[in-house]
């Protein structure tokens, strides 16, 4: 039975991924001034700063469960299949009203996930997938690890991925093997957790401190671009990518306190949190895609000019309409299509 706390928090964290979407690929960061910061940039850097700390949370999710869990191949074909599905539909609807062009080099790429085999280091759902496919092998060593060894198997990965990514800025970051900390890291909290991690209390104020941490560096950075004359780094540095300090310590509290809340069970919340990849896969499919949402249809960068209270009303409305309207999508998706076929997979003796 799923847990309907985890499942509000999938939900929460694809909420956080449309609202960075709503900033990064709307072109209104092109808007700012980055030695002239007003009301309505600093707001919409902080509305749109938690994208790849959510993407910390999915993973942390995925290692908490699936370390006592198997990979199957049906399980993986869902995923895979879910994917091609929108690769394919949205390419299509998108090209009908002159977002993409199709092409049979276009038709071929997507037929065999090209951007899956290409791209594992440059984008959420390829490294994932791929991170995916180790699930076997990390759950081998989390069986013969003792908790000492697997805390400092993940002290290791955090110090030499996050700290010196972040203090250093050191160029050691991949995708695939930071999901694969992260996975670890979720497995420990689920087979040896420490007493501090079951305190709600505890969890929720260490959550509050680095929310309020991030909130600074991203206030901070823009502040010292103004009396510096000139911007030294992004304003999002401390979040900039999922390995940052940041980012890491966002996303592992926000869990925790997720994790130890106690929430009654929910078939709504559930079904709303099973849609949460599809609406990934739909809002952020292609560029085509970006471009007609976030900049024809939505035009985030006209409500730039908007008043503060306007913008902030308008963000809001944007994120929870995209989100709904992509979740009715995946959920038609999966009464219609996923569950029949696997239905009669199973009916069939193909498990």
């Amino acid at each position: 039975m799923r847990s309907s706390n985890i499942e509000l928090l999938r939900i929460v964290a694809m909420l956080a991924i449309v609202a960075h979407h709503y900033v990064v690929n709307s072109t209104v960061w092109e808007l700012f001034d980055p030695v002239r910061p007003t009301a309505n940039s600093i707001f919409l850097q902080l509305w749109g700063m938690w994208g790849k700390t959510a993407i910390n949370v999915f993973v942390l999710i995925t290692g908490y469960f699936m370390c006592q869990s198997r990979l199957t191949a049906k399980r993986y074909m869902k995923i895979l299949l879910q994917i091609i599905f929108y690769s394919w539909v949205m390419w299509f609807v998108l090209a009908a009203f002159g977002y993409e062009h199709l092409s049979l080099v276009g038709a071929v790429k997507r037929l065999y996930c090209h951007y899956i085999l290409t791209c594992q280091d440059n984008g959420f759902v390829p490294a994932f997938m791929w991170m995916y496919l180790l699930i076997p092998a990390l759950n081998v060593y989390l069986r013969g690890a003792s908790k000492k060894n697997l805390y400092g198997t993940i002290g290791v990965l955090v110090v030499m991925f996050s700290l010196c990514g972040t203090i250093l800025n050191a160029n050691v970051y991949h995708h695939v093997f930071w999901y694969a900390t992260l996975y670890l890291a979720g497995a420990a909290i689920r087979m040896y957790p420490f007493q501090w991690m079951n305190c709600n209390k505890v969890c929720a104020c260490l959550l509050t401190i680095s929310v309020v941490a991030a909130w600074c560096s991203v206030v901070g950075l823009d502040f010292m671009a103004q009396w510096l004359g000139r911007p030294t780094r992004s304003p999002y540095f401390f979040v900039s990518d999922s390995h940052k300090m940041l980012a890491l310590s966002t996303a592992l509290f926000m869990f925790l306190v997720f994790k130890n809340w106690k929430v009654p069970q929910s078939r709504f919340v559930n079904a709303v949190a099973s849609t949460t990849f599809g609406v990934l896969l739909i809002h952020a499919a292609t560029d085509g895609m970006r471009k007609w949402l976030w900049q024809d249809f939505i035009n985030v960068p006209c409500a730039y000019s908007f008043s503060l209270p306007a913008l902030v009303a308008y963000s809001v409305v944007a994120m929870i309409g995209v989100f709904a309207a992509c979740s009715v999508l995946d959920y038609f998706r999966i009464r219609f299509l996923e569950r029949p076929l696997f239905g009669y997979l199973k009916n069939h003796g193909i498990r």
